[in-house]
């Protein structure tokens, strides 16, 4: 068979027209060898039955290698995503997302939850990525130049694979029958700015006596994306706490000594520091007003990438009862991405900034030069100045009583009994925004600054090892032993802004320093290698050097990079057999039986600073390691009831029991498929229940990271922007397993030659559905257990967990149709596929009604996730000789605008309530080179991806990457050279 790699739209159009863009009848799944009567002996994902009339009655789509290549896409998840039914799956690692310095994506069968669908490597399974997406990672499983084909099955198949497999499996199959030599070389440009991102890959296979051997090997390299990069992403994004920030003044009584009230002032450079407004519009004053900063252009639009991976496989088959298979594979992926420049602060007791600290003196000179009454200076109730003792004679520091507290002269509003002092201030907001806390004179553009420091970084090692035997028995049976052994490690320093809230009180007192020794006899507050920090705005325009300007080695001091190490791990044992048992009328019946244990562990080992709550939240994260059992065992009947001039007619049905250390479960599904004789009509149903168990990560998880919020509330800032928040997310010990029933039923049609035409109903009803909960429902709902409000009650950080809800139901309707043509001197194949989603409804509790979220942005609900109505894909391909050409159409329906605000001041207007679909055109070109050449398997493809530039309404911050891809734009250049 000649492999023309990448021939865009031929061999996908066959095989999405014959077997993959329909949910097939029969389709083209994994060869197992051969039978005695010659023909192919197949195995379908979703059956462990083996034959060569074998009709599964689940849904089933194939899809071939030059599938993935006829979009261009360098990654397996940007491919799968444009399917109608993977629904909100991630895809894009962009700065913000949930996987945003993973690098990983994964698929979201019938938008049932990123976990809800199980993904395969060559039928056996892959541990997760460890950390917030807790998926497996379909980007990091295999080299892509060694994929042969994907098998989805597109309903719950909890009865033979157990947990996970709720809406479907994705099974990825490798190349194994592959002989010689092939390179390819991709490099993909975003037309607008310039960014590149390419994919280098070999493979080499061939065999000596009865050993085969494939080898794998690639190399992608992807450029960080900025907002500027694509200016239709790049939105106002106002978020708080802030920088410059707020201080806390207090107030004295007509003696000057302290009362209780305070005043709060907001840094009078909000509105004029780069990334930062202030609302209502006009000069800070003393008790009004908010400030915002810009956080979108500190975020990374897709972060940067260096992933390295490679894979064998190895059999050798001693005799026809005894085959031995090995493989195993690495891989390394290095993200890199930009992020806010510094966390906010939120610890008990508050962050005092010292009347001595030079940016406070240097605040109220230029409140004053700017007209404005000075509000630092001690003062008592009827505005005297007032003085203090000395800490030391000469000192201008003031003496402080065993409570810290200033110590006043004895005539307190006398100069000469005393020297004149300023308040002792707290510090609320960020300390470092688009300036980054230096002497920059204001000049950094946008976003300069958060990419100046190091950037947030992953570094994500899989490791995966196959080894099993299997062989031929009793004639027509089979058996099949497998271990697998995965393994993930990441060690990533999350958003690389966290700040040691130790070092930062000693740096505001004067100690601040990596050289500081403040036990010294005699060291003074800012004097030899002690230096202050200044968290006022003034510190951007302070001369370098002076005292009011910071340094960068005691930013660096304050805020060092933490890294934290995550790991999981999975190891399986399986073994199963399968033959005949008698023969019906309509064929043999076939038994298929097994076993599975399955052990998965989860650990996290958190930077010592976490350990110990010294950083920015003052919350304590503890190292945790845990693990999970399972033991399953499970039972497969294909009964072929009648083939005769009647049709034909199908019966499979399967069980399986799973028990873990607190639960246990049993799902059964049957399914049935009829054809009639002459072939041109087929109706399928299946029936069954499927199961999810929470993982480790959902139980024992504790993890920081951001979302976006608009407040509610009654603070000052509620009703007046969607802004970005820290978010401490906690795991739920108590989760139940998440329980589902669905059913389908399906039409197939093949009128006439070259034409298919299919139509498909799916229903799943879910108890105790896991979910994590809605950052936004939760500053809604305003639980002060996990809400956290500042004393103006504005919110510094929500805690969100997962949680059991009551159920969710949901429905839809998959539509396919292609056809085949000669025409001209060449072939037309046409094909479109279509999911429609009509119903998507929780249930929050029980005994609450059903709410149909289908066709929602759902930012505010917990459960819900963004979701279309509609999704389609339709499909064009011509090849005569040596080239084709092909045309894909990508269609994601418009969706109903339930966020509640966008920017200062901006509520969100009536005619924002609907977002419009998105239509995207992708063309590709390959030529085949091999007959000019005089070489085998070589070709040349250009091509682009969105050729028109189309983009979505919703922005790529709020998950519009989901839909489509936020790059805009893409042209690529693909070589393949066989040997």
């Amino acid at each position: 068979m000649r492999k023309i790699a990448l021939l865009c739209g031929v061999a996908a159009i066959l095989t999405h027209g014959a077997a993959a863009a329909q949910d097939s009848a029969v389709p083209v799944p994994q060869s197992a060898g051969d039978a005695e009567d010659g023909g192919d002996t197949i195995v379908v994902t979703g059956s462990l039955i083996r034959g060569t009339s074998f009709q599964p009655s689940s849904p089933v789509d194939v899809l071939d290698r030059e599938d993935f290549e006829e979009k261009g896409a360098t990654s397996v998840a940007r491919y799968l995503a444009e399917l109608p039914y993977n629904t909100n799956a991630v895809t894009v690692p962009a700065g913000g997302g949930a996987t945003a310095f993973t690098g990983g994506g994964t698929v979201n069968l019938r938008n049932l939850g990123d976990g809800a669908t199980l993904i395969l490597l060559n039928s056996r399974r892959q541990t997760r990525l460890p950390r917030e997406a807790n998926v497996v990672d379909v980007n990091g499983l295999v080299p892509q130049i060694m994929i042969g084909n994907v098998e989805i099955l597109k309903d719950g198949a909890s009865s033979l694979y157990g947990s996970d497999a709720v809406g479907g499996v994705v099974n990825m199959f490798t190349r194994d029958d592959f002989e010689g030599m092939e390179l390819r070389a991709q490099t993909n440009i975003v037309t607008h700015s310039g960014k590149q991102e390419s994919r280098f890959g070999g493979i080499f296979g061939g065999s000596l006596g009865d050993t085969h051997v494939v080898l794998a090997a690639e190399y992608n390299i992807r450029d960080q994306l900025f907002p500027e990069d694509q200016p239709w992403t790049d939105v106002p994004f106002y978020s708080s706490p802030w920088n410059p920030g707020r201080f806390v003044v207090p107030r004295r009584n007509a003696g000057g000594q302290l009362t209780t009230a305070t005043t709060r002032v907001q840094d009078e450079g909000c509105g004029v520091t780069q990334q930062t407004v202030f609302f209502p519009a006009g000069t800070p004053n003393v008790t009004t007003g908010t400030c915002y900063y810009d956080f979108y252009p500190d975020s990374g639009l897709v972060s940067e990438e260096n992933r390295v991976q490679t894979y064998a496989v190895v059999e050798h088959e001693f005799e026809p009862w005894l085959k031995l298979r090995l493989e195993g594979g690495y891989q390394r992926a290095h993200i890199e991405a930009s992020t806010s420049t510094s966390a906010s602060i939120n610890v008990n007791p508050s962050i005092v900034v010292p009347g001595y600290n030079p940016g406070v003196a240097r605040a109220d000179a230029d409140r004053i030069a700017n007209g404005l009454a000075p509000v630092y200076f001690a003062r008592n109730s009827a505005g005297q100045q007032l003085y203090a003792q000395p800490s030391a004679p000469g000192s201008m520091i003031p003496l402080r009583d065993a409570n810290g507290v200033v110590v006043l002269a004895a005539n307190p509003t006398d100069p000469a009994s005393g020297i004149a002092f300023y308040e002792d201030v707290v510090f609320e907001g960020r300390i470092l925004g688009s300036q980054c806390g230096l002497p920059t004179q204001n000049t950094l553009a946008p976003g300069e600054c958060a990419r100046s420091r190091t950037g947030a970084e992953n570094i994500n090692d899989a490791l995966r090892f196959v080894g099993g035997f299997s062989g031929d028995f009793l004639g027509d049976w089979f058996y099949d032993t497998n271990f697998t052994y995965s393994k993930i490690t990441e060690r990533n320093n999350a958003q690389n802004n966290n700040v040691l809230i130790p070092q930062l009180r000693a740096a505001l007192a004067g100690f601040g320093g990596p050289n500081c020794n403040a036990g010294t006899p005699g060291q003074r507050p800012g004097e030899g290698s002690c230096y202050f920090f200044n968290p006022f705005n003034n510190a951007i325009y302070a001369t370098p050097g002076s005292a009011a300007a910071n340094r960068q080695d005691v930013i660096d001091w304050l805020m060092p990079s933490l890294w934290d190490n995550y790991r999981t791990s999975q190891q399986v044992f399986d073994a199963y057999a399968t033959g005949p048992l008698f023969d019906l009328p309509g064929g043999p019946l076939s038994l298929a039986f097994g076993m599975q244990y399955r052990r998965d562990t989860w650990a996290v080992d958190f930077d010592a600073a976490k350990n110990t709550g010294i950083v920015e939240t003052g919350s304590v994260s503890t190292d945790v390691a845990a693990q999970q059992d399972a033991l399953a065992f499970f039972a497969e009947l294909s009964a072929p009831i009648f083939d005769n001039d009647l049709g034909t007619l199908n019966v499979n049905a399967a069980v399986r029991h799973e028990k873990f250390e607190d639960n246990s479960t049993t799902d059964p599904k049957i399914g049935v498929i009829y054809t009639v004789p002459s072939g041109w009509l087929t109706l399928r149903g299946t029936y069954g229940t499927s199961f999810l168990e929470p993982t480790l990560f959902q139980r024992f998880t504790q993890s920081s990271g951001l979302a976006n919020i608009s407040d509610v509330g009654p603070g000052p800032r509620g009703t007046d922007a969607t802004r970005r928040i820290t978010t401490l997310f906690e795991g739920n010990p108590n989760l139940e397993p998440q329980r589902s029933t669905s059913y389908s039923a399906g039409v197939i049609l093949e009128p006439f030659t070259g034409f298919r035409f299919e139509a498909g109903y799916w229903h799943y009803t879910f108890d105790n559905l896991i979910s994590a909960e809605n950052t936004q429902a939760l500053v809604t709902a305003n639980d002060p257990a996990k809400v956290i409000r500042d004393g103006q009650n504005n919110v510094i950080f929500v805690k969100p967990s997962y949680i059991n809800l009551a159920g969710l139901k949901t429905e839809g309707f998959d539509f396919e149709a292609q056809y085949s043509t000669d025409l001209g001197e060449g072939e037309l194949n046409l094909s479109a596929i279509a999911t429609y989603v009509p119903t998507y409804a929780i249930q929050s509790a029980p005994g609450r009604p059903f709410v149909n979220i289908a066709g929602n942005r759902n930012t505010t609900v917990t459960g819900g996730s963004l979701s279309p109505k509609w999704r389609g894909q339709g499909r064009m391909n011509y090849r005569t000789g040596p080239h084709s050409i092909s045309t894909i159409l990508n269609y994601y329906g418009g969706i109903e605008n339930d966020a509640l605000v966008r920017s200062p001041g901006d509520v969100k207007q009536p005619e924002d309530d609907y977002l419009s679909g998105t239509v995207t055109v992708d063309v590709t070109y390959t030529l085949d080179v091999g007959d000019f050449w005089e070489v085998d398997n070589s070709s040349i493809s250009i091509g682009v991806r969105n050729l028109f530039q189309d983009r979505p309404e919703l922005p790529s911050y709020d998950r519009g990457a989901l839909l489509v891809d936020p790059r805009g734009r893409i042209a690529f250049l693909r070589v393949v050279a066989g040997f």
